[in-house]
């Protein structure tokens, strides 16, 4: 939203003359075919470009809109960083920037719902177990203990993961999947791994 709207550029003479006082001396202070009015004019338009230059700024330290200072946003989030780069489009830049400059505060299997909605991406969350007991699950996980896989999250995306076998053509998946990864990786408990599986949900959530 624009915050500042800059006044038309023929009608700064004109207020700047409000704030003259009134009298014959000030007579011609509306007057832009005479001295007085002429200066007011003259000095209404360096005014004008100045309000725009406002403006601009208004537009610019709103992340939301940001163009010229989308550099600046990211090195004040420490953007790039092993998660996030500043390859994408400028409306993925922004994003990224309000991602990393609000507190994901995750602390419950929702959360990271939540935190992979900001993408546009659509998770499910299972707790590590379920694949590891009988009667098995697939994909299967394996544990080297019962406390290992009560303290691991599966986390379920759409799309393909490139593993092998591959398969020719190979299929490269979104970069969204990645940046999710990433950011599910450092967000996590510390005592908490994390099993990713692609492909065994459509992109509403529901298992294939």
């Amino acid at each position: 939203m624009n915050q500042f709207t800059p006044l038309p550029a023929d009608r700064q003479g004109e207020k700047l003359g409000q704030y003259l006082p009134t009298g014959r001396a000030w007579e011609s202070k509306f007057d832009a075919d005479r001295n007085l009015g002429g200066l007011l004019k003259g000095l209404g338009q360096e005014f004008y470009r100045l309000e725009l230059s406002i403006e601009l700024l208004s537009l610019e330290f709103d992340i939301r809109q940001t163009t010229l200072l989308i550099r600046e946003w990211e090195e004040s989030v420490d953007i790039p960083d092993s998660c996030f780069t500043i390859d994408e489009d400028l409306q993925q830049r922004r994003d990224n920037v309000l991602i990393k400059i609000r507190d994901l505060g995750v602390r419950t299997a929702q959360d990271f719902v939540d935190v992979a909605a900001l993408f546009d991406a659509v998770v499910r969350i299972e707790p590590g177990a379920v694949h590891g007991v009988f009667p098995l699950l697939f994909p299967i996980a394996f544990y080297d203990s019962g406390k290992t896989a009560k303290f691991t999250m599966i986390v379920d995306q759409p799309g393909v993961r490139e593993v092998f076998p591959i398969l020719f053509p190979i299929p490269f998946s979104a970069g969204i999947g990645g940046i999710i990864e990433c950011l599910f990786l450092k967000l996590r408990p510390a005592n908490v791994q994390i099993i990713f599986f692609y492909g065994r949900i459509d992109e509403n959530g529901d298992f294939i």
